[in-house]
């Protein structure tokens, strides 16, 4: 298993929801098959992750899903919901879809901007907060899990640890801590956690391949050629905005072959969760270089 200490982010319902569009569209107007991964990431993904979570897609009121023979459409719904990613120009009979997730959560109790001094000894705003948060212990980490609650059912958890798993081992990584959660029984006076401004954008590379069969008079597959995404999380003392897009560009080929405040001030993991859905909302990692004071949750 590979480790990493770079600040890192992982939104799967928007990948899920891009490919899930794709398929509704093909399968409309197209005699549809399989989904035919073609390596072990895609085999990974589409069994743990795409097969449990597509159902949840219609559910999620903050997700929206949009497909088109003309990439330009695509393109356009992501610059006007502000993104930045844009597809490249398909080939004929081929299509493009996107998916975007864009989620709010105000803190219950409402904290107040402050400054923490970094593992780096370098100053950074932060977040202060008397209530409204837990403390909790895993036998996963050696440090204490907080746990934040919000105005809506989600919740907010982080932890600090020196590394942590890269890939999808990241989300599982913290799945396990969630799982093992306990009560801590020591008392600290209030909590102060980083505030967050990040956007990151990127090539999903390892989703290029993955191809879903039509039944046809041609016996033709529609084949991922090109797959963005685009997060963006900003994070300070009233709540958090996590904004994030994953798009995909199809064409269409012939079958292949196969007591002091507890602070938060090294590099922590953080995920968010729904109770209601089968995987986090976000996991992300998250070091020094997104310390940063968003100013306000618009984007």
């Amino acid at each position: 298993m590979e480790y990493t200490n770079e600040t890192t982010v992982h939104v799967t319902y928007p990948i899920v929801g891009a490919i899930y569009a794709a398929e509704i569209f093909i399968r409309k107007n197209e005699s549809g098959g399989k989904w035919n991964p073609t390596s072990d990431i895609q085999r990974h993904f589409m069994s743990d992750f795409y097969e449990q979570c597509k159902s949840e897609i219609p559910t999620i009121s903050e997700i929206e899903s949009i497909a088109d023979r003309d990439v330009s459409v695509i393109n356009a719904w992501l610059k006007n919901h502000g993104f930045e990613i844009q597809l490249s120009p398909i080939p004929p009979g081929g299509l493009a879809a996107a998916c975007k997730l864009d989620v709010t959560g105000y803190w219950r109790t409402t904290g107040r901007r402050s400054q923490i001094l970094g593992y780096d000894d370098v100053i950074y705003p932060c977040v202060q907060m008397m209530h409204g948060y837990d403390l909790l212990d895993s036998d996963v980490v050696d440090e204490h899990v907080v746990r934040i609650s919000t105005k809506s059912s989600d919740e907010v958890c982080m932890v600090m640890v020196d590394e942590v798993p890269s890939g999808f081992d990241m989300i599982s990584y913290a799945e396990n801590i969630q799982n093992s959660l306990m009560p801590c029984n020591l008392e600290y006076a209030g909590l102060k956690f980083p505030m967050i401004d990040l956007d990151l954008e990127g090539s999903l590379e390892w989703l290029v391949g993955l191809q879903l069969d039509i039944t046809s008079s041609d016996s033709s597959s529609y084949r991922i050629t090109e797959a963005l995404q685009q997060t963006k999380l900003k994070m300070n003392h009233d709540g958090f905005r996590v904004k994030s897009a994953a798009a995909i560009g199809m064409a269409k080929s012939a079958p292949p072959r196969r007591t002091k405040p507890y602070v938060i001030n090294r590099p922590f993991l953080m995920w968010i969760r729904r109770p209601t859905l089968a995987k986090p909302l976000l996991v992300g990692y998250f070091n020094t270089d997104v310390w940063k004071d968003p100013c306000g949750l618009e984007m």
